[in-house]
């Protein structure tokens, strides 16, 4: 580190410093909780199951603004609450417009998640289509 030092002026090495701190990730039990604070009580049980199997078992991520990502692409525009909350609702939604479902819908069948935490609609999403080809999904 002492060479490095010496090759990169005082406020660069603080910068490198600070970006490195930025890199590294938060505990995934304190990610979970930051989005189980966002979701209503009668769900939060079936999400955060689903949530610790994605992180235990995919790609997937998301950062402290709550944008997924999925192998390091990040989808912008996107939302884990209103992801995971859709797929856990006991009831049917009608004109799924969410940007990241793709993704997300392909993390959790990548992962083998256990279809119990799952909606029946989003079962019945994961059989019907490929699911990349999706943008919008209808009753």
């Amino acid at each position: 580190m002492a060479r490095i030092y010496r090759l990169v002026t005082e406020q660069q090495y603080k910068r490198i410093t600070e970006l490195c701190t930025n890199i590294v990730e938060e505990d995934p039990n304190e990610k979970v909780n930051n989005v189980l604070k966002l979701i209503s009580s009668a769900q939060r049980n079936r999400c955060e199951r689903l949530l610790h199997a994605l992180l235990a078992t995919s790609n997937l991520t998301w950062n402290k603004s709550g944008e997924i990502s999925l192998n390091r692409n990040v989808v912008s525009n996107s939302h884990i609450v209103d992801l995971v909350s859709f797929a856990t609702k006991n009831f049917p939604v009608k004109n799924v417009d969410l940007n990241g479902l793709p993704e997300f819908l392909l993390a959790i069948k990548q992962s083998n998640v256990p279809r119990d935490l799952l909606s029946s609609q989003v079962k019945l999403m994961l059989k019907d289509k490929p699911i990349l080809q999706w943008k919008t999904f209808s009753l």
